[in-house]
């Protein structure tokens, strides 16, 4: 089962979720995206925006959406962050259309619905 946005908005069959959050302290971090299509074979180009990163190839394009402003290193996407006790980061990896950026990154309430929805499941 994959878990409907809230609301009841679309499927979140095709996107992998990576939820971090301080319970105690401060605590750093790196995020690294490197995708490889085709197992490395196919090239692809990287575009950074405030959404997050956009990875396009010839047979299949990727949004990385992120509530904090990612960073191109080489044809991936990075950042380096800390957090304190409380607060959380969102990555959401997701297909997108050809020449489509990537998504506005959800909320942390919405990300904290489909969590929960999938764990009932």
């Amino acid at each position: 089962m994959t878990a409907p946005e809230p609301g009841g908005g679309k499927d979140h069959k095709h996107q992998l979720f990576r939820r971090v959050n301080v319970v105690r302290g401060t605590m750093g971090f790196r995020m690294q995206c490197f995708p490889a299509f085709n197992y490395g074979r196919d090239d692809h180009t990287t575009e950074i925006s405030l959404e997050g990163a956009s990875f396009y190839s010839p047979g299949l394009s990727l949004g990385l959406s992120s509530n904090f402003l990612l960073e191109q290193e080489g044809n991936g996407a990075v950042r380096e962050f800390s957090l304190q006790e409380g607060q959380t980061a969102i990555f959401i990896l997701q297909e997108i259309e050809p020449d489509a950026g990537c998504a506005a990154c959800l909320t942390e309430q919405e990300a904290v619905e489909i969590f929960t929805k999938t764990v009932e499941y």
